[in-house]
This record gives C-alpha cells, sequence and structure tokens, in this order.
C-alpha cells in the first residue's frame, strides 16, 4: 500500500479497529502507517521474548529468597526479635504478592486482555496496593506492646 492510502486509512478508523489490524494497543499513527506501507503486522512475541524471562527471574528470586528467609526466621528461635518479626512480615508479604499478582500482572500484558474477569480484577489491584500494608500493619499492632512506658 501507499503511504497516502495507509494514512488515509489511519483517520477512517478507530482505536480498536486499529489496534485489531495492528496487533498494537496504543499505536501512534507514524507506526500504524510504516506498518500498513510494510505490510508487517506487530506479532505479540516481539514483546513476549523481551518480558518473559526478566518476569520469570525475578518471579523465581522472589519465591525462593522469601521462602528462605521464612524459613530462616521461623527455625531459628534465637532469631525472633522484633527487627526479624518486621524481617518476616515483609518477607511473607512479598511472598503473597509474588505468588498471587504476577501471574495476573504477566498475562494480560502478553495476551493484551484481561481474561480473568472482573472481581480478579478488582481483588488484584487491592491485593498489589494494600496487602503489604494490611499486613504489616497486623504484625505492629501485635508486636507493640500494651504498657506504656514509665514517664
Amino acid at each position: 500500500m501507499t503511504w497516502e492510502v495507509c494514512e488515509q486509512e489511519f483517520n477512517s478508523t478507530n482505536a480498536t479497529v486499529r489496534a485489531l489490524r495492528s496487533g498494537i494497543s496504543n499505536i501512534s499513527r507514524t507506526q500504524y502507517i510504516q506498518m500498513c506501507v510494510t505490510g508487517r503486522r506487530a506479532n505479540a512475541s516481539d514483546v513476549s521474548n523481551i518480558i518473559i524471562i526478566p518476569y520469570g527471574l525475578i518471579f523465581l528470586l522472589s519465591v525462593v529468597g522469601n521462602s528462605l528467609v521464612i524459613l530462616t526466621l521461623v527455625r531459628h528461635k534465637k532469631m525472633r526479635t522484633i527487627t526479624n518479626m518486621y524481617l518476616l512480615n515483609l518477607s511473607i508479604s512479598d511472598l503473597l504478592l509474588a505468588v498471587f499478582c504476577m501471574p495476573f500482572t504477566l498475562v494480560p500484558v502478553l495476551m493484551q486482555d484481561f481474561i480473568f474477569g472482573t472481581a480478579v480484577c478488582v481483588l488484584i489491584r487491592y491485593a498489589q496496593g494494600y496487602w503489604s500494608y494490611g499486613v504489616s500493619s497486623v504484625r505492629r499492632y501485635q508486636i507493640a506492646p500494651t504498657s506504656t512506658p514509665p514517664t
């Protein structure tokens, strides 16, 4: 196709149609016209190859590292200090975040669509935003001394 035909096609279609034709959800005018002229359609594997390896590595390190910290702090009673309890809390929070949130954010990025439904979407946003704060607050409340220091 020629540059003019592709530009006319860009102007006559909406963003949804352009996304379906190009394979990219937020495609710019220049990108769309260039892909139209060359006849190349964006491939999801272009992005997938770049994202999956670091994402998988971060997920693996998060699960293994936090599990080791939790295991160490739980098995050794001498390490149960207030500071280490905060570290334990942080490790539990990070492990839960990795296990319950990372897969639900990777899949939509790769598929360019959220397939898990509205309820899961809301729950994942809640978990990502407030989970660590909630767990930290509960642990701080449990650890905090009940008596007041003398004045």
